[in-house]
């Protein structure tokens, strides 16, 4: 994680968790790493994980996904938990795949004719959200790019001895209107695979978010924020843009 050195001085409460689930929680090559921070006052928490893979494995995903969700825990007042916080940012290589029966060939097809809103209605990931049995915490905006899954190293070509998945993801969640002098938002300007990188199997997905923190119009500390947002409730009312500190949260790759 960076951070450009003028925001540093506003990033406190720094704390990481992990959670391994291979091997019954034995090897760390499945699992997840959480870091949170208190940012200008306000909780922001980046949780990067790799899910259980393969087809068919859909409830070893959902149940890795509860585990993370579970495990993770830290120590700052009114941000004990993930969705405690006021930003969420979960990425990684989660590893859904598709529903249904279509061949690895039909799959190629369909994303060679750009038909990725129908297979994006077979896709694990929008289904268990709908479902609400993961994820549904989460926002996403919906891959516009090819899947990322399952490349034949060193090019761009898929490999069909599995079927293509948008396995590499990015989603978010804001407390948008929690607070009755705060107002939060975390507006998204993109979200893209990067096919320029051949090292891996997957191709890595990138995103990047405005940060967005509009408060009364009296100049608030860092402490004075978090005492709005998680301390003792506010009686501040007039809200107005104090300004607003755009961050460019992540924009990272991944190769698994």
């Amino acid at each position: 994680m960076f951070a450009q050195h003028k925001h540093i001085p506003h990033m406190k409460d720094i704390e990481t968790e992990e959670t391994r689930t291979g091997l019954g929680g034995l090897w760390g090559n499945k699992g997840a790493v959480s870091i949170r921070l208190s940012l200008y006052g306000t909780g922001a928490v980046f949780v990067c994980s790799h899910l259980a893979a393969h087809d068919k494995k859909l409830n070893e995903r959902i149940e890795d996904y509860h585990q993370i969700v579970d495990n993770h825990k830290y120590h700052v007042s009114g941000y004990r938990r993930i969705f405690d916080h006021d930003f969420v940012f979960w990425l990684g290589d989660l590893n859904f795949r598709l529903t249904g029966d279509m061949s690895a060939w039909d799959v190629r097809s369909a994303v060679e004719h750009g038909r990725y809103e129908e297979l994006l209605k077979l896709d694990e990931l929008v289904l268990m959200r709908e479902t609400g049995n993961a994820f549904s915490l989460l926002e996403e905006q919906l891959p516009t790019f090819a899947p990322t899954f399952k490349f034949i190293e060193g090019s761009n070509e898929y490999d069909i001895k599995r079927r293509p998945a948008w396995c590499d993801r990015i989603l978010h969640r804001v407390q948008a209107n929690s607070y009755p002098a705060i107002t939060l938002s975390a507006q998204q300007l993109s979200y893209q695979s990067n096919m320029e990188y051949t090292l891996s199997d997957h191709k890595p997905v990138s995103a990047t978010f405005s940060y967005k923190i509009e408060a009364n119009n009296l100049t608030y500390t860092d402490e004075e924020l978090h005492e709005m947002t998680h301390g003792a409730a506010s009686t501040v009312s007039n809200v107005s843009v104090l300004g607003f500190i755009t961050i460019i949260v992540f924009n990272a790759v991944f190769q698994f």
